[in-house]
């Protein structure tokens, strides 16, 4: 099997369109072949990921939370590169991202901040998704993680670290 996949967005598979985490796909494109990511992992296998996943969001919203509450009031410059929150937003996947790598080394991973290599199992992280309101110090923010094999979306968490509230599904 052929997949294709943005290099910037990671939102292209197998011909098809997908959103990752609410991300639309911005024209120029610019696809890239990568590795064959052959038939999709056994249950068994997902059910580990499904677990992890849902205790690394809680971990890296732990983190975001106490971040926030660090974060000075905003000013009338602060829409600019360096937002509080993009340093927040690099830390917090920094952390997933080597949480994923220590329980499953063979898997990969793509985050929002800093990219990754494409490969099966795919990991899918928005460390901040809400980062405009966590900059803005409006608590409406959360953490999200997909896991995606052979260009299905297994599974999906989505944290809040203000509520305390997480949500999760798999497929199947």
């Amino acid at each position: 099997m052929e997949i294709l996949a943005d290099g910037a967005h990671g939102c292209k598979f197998d011909g098809t369109r997908v959103q990752f985490l609410a991300k639309m796909c911005k024209p120029p494109y610019k696809w890239h072949r990568i590795r064959d990511l052959g038939s999709a992992i056994p249950r068994r296998v997902m059910e580990e990921r499904f677990e992890a996943a849902k205790v690394i969001a809680r971990q890296a919203g732990a983190l975001a939370r106490d971040r926030y509450g660090q974060l000075t009031a905003p000013t009338a410059d602060s829409a600019g590169a360096d937002r509080p929150s993009d340093d927040v937003s690099q830390a917090v996947e920094l952390f997933a991202i080597e949480k994923i790598r220590a329980l499953f080394p063979r898997d990969s991973a793509y985050g929002e901040e800093f990219g990754g290599v494409l490969g099966d199992p795919l990991w899918v992280i928005d460390p901040i998704d809400g980062a405009v309101n966590f900059g803005r110090r409006l608590p409406y923010y959360c953490i999200s993680i997909a896991v995606v094999s052979a260009g299905v979306t297994e599974i999906g968490v989505v944290y809040d670290p203000t509520s305390d509230e997480l949500f999760a599904a798999r497929r199947g």
